[in-house]
């Protein structure tokens, strides 16, 4: 966790696709096997390769509009409740795969004084693989939202998933 750039730098092809082929096929492996996984960087590129190639989005097509709009809103309480409104409609095992990842980069963030990966930088290295566009032709206009929108999801992770989902309604 500590690595500086661990999730900036790119992996070795050579660890990076013997990963992939052993998730893919579904073969029992290590990653803690330092013999055979000695290469950090290769592990986290894996796993933003995943996210990458996913046919929906982890913050899904169908939400990109209102996370976008959320995420543009001023800063403060307003914006905050927006991004929440909007999580809390994505599909259950989005949700709770956002949740585990963002509670993940809170803590690679909170350890950004050796690692160099802050909030800021996570949103510009997980934006663009969480949240895409149905469009393509919107993938660098909405650059600087979706930066933004990760970097608050990093920053504001337990507040954010702290209810849970569904959430229980108080009428």
């Amino acid at each position: 966790m500590t690595y500086e750039g661990i999730y900036r730098k790119t992996g070795g092809m050579g660890q990076t696709k013997l990963i992939t082929l052993y998730f893919e096929r579904g073969l029992a492996f290590d990653l803690q096997d330092r013999d055979k996984f000695n290469d950090i960087a290769a592990i986290t590129s894996c796993m933003k390769n995943y996210f990458r190639s996913l046919p929906v989005p982890l913050m899904t097509h169908d939400l990109h509009e209102d996370f976008v709009a959320a995420a543009e809103l001023p800063e403060g309480d307003e914006r905050l409740q927006a991004i929440e409104r909007v999580l809390y409609q994505l599909p259950p095992a989005h949700f709770h795969t956002a949740r585990l990842l963002f509670r993940h980069l809170n803590h690679v963030k909170s350890l950004s004084a050796e690692n160099k990966m802050t909030s800021a930088n996570l949103g510009v290295v997980f934006g663009p693989t969480v949240l895409r566009s149905p469009i393509p032709a919107r993938e660098w206009s909405d650059m600087g939202p979706k930066a933004k929108l990760v970097e608050i999801l990093c920053d504001h992770a337990e507040a954010l998933f702290a209810k849970p989902f569904p959430p229980t309604s108080t009428a």
